[in-house]
């Protein structure tokens, strides 16, 4: 279906969908900030998370990804991710796109890394989870490559978990970091040199 009639409004020389219309199969981030979070934020130049809640949102975990990624992939990736983790409805997502302040987005990458909020954000959440689309462009993109940087290297990050998602062809995979601590249905119990049948809990 088309989105609401909406175009691509980029440059040719920067994206291929460029004047097309806008249906879920291209729709991804660059698109969705030029119509719906930069217009709706545009009168208190405030985030769309401060627009969408009237409470803060404190990050569980955060998300690295890249923008030109389909929104409906990323969305199932990170409706996977919280099944195969089994996190509760009110799990936190820090997503870029919706976390930031875009009206002012420019101002703030000028400054000191460590002061912009991407890093607040990696300091506060739990952990990481890398959406890879099947061409996995986050490797390739500078922020990203930050992002990573901090959650492994930086001692005021607290991450415990680096998990990474992809959605090929609408089939999401997921890898976690250890097993999943929740998890009571896909481990195996290792003990004595035997494993244990599927679903076996480990104490």
């Amino acid at each position: 279906e088309e989105v609401h009639n909406w175009t691509d409004t980029s440059p040719k020389e920067y994206s291929k969908t460029s004047g097309q219309t806008l249906s879920m199969d291209i729709l991804n981030l660059h698109h969705l900030n030029a119509w719906v979070i930069m217009p709706g934020c545009y009168e208190k130049e405030s985030a769309w998370v401060e627009q969408a809640s009237g409470k803060p949102q404190k990050p569980k975990w955060f998300v690295s990804h890249w923008w030109g990624d389909l929104v409906q992939d990323f969305i199932w990736c990170i409706r996977e991710h919280c099944k195969v983790r089994r996190l509760p409805d009110d799990t936190c997502f820090w997503v870029c796109a919706y976390a930031n302040r875009q009206h002012r987005l420019r101002e703030e990458l000028f400054r000191n890394p460590k002061e912009c909020s991407f890093f607040k954000a990696l300091v506060e959440a739990d952990g990481l989870l890398l959406v890879l689309d099947p061409k996995a462009m986050p490797f390739t993109r500078a922020w990203c490559a930050f992002e990573m940087a901090m959650a492994f290297t930086e001692s005021e990050a607290k991450i415990a978990a680096v998990d990474m998602s992809v959605c090929k062809d609408g089939v999401v995979s997921i890898l976690t970091d250890g097993v999943p601590q929740d998890d009571k249905y896909f481990k195996t119990l290792f003990r004595d040199g035997a494993f244990g049948k599927v679903g076996d809990e480990i104490p």
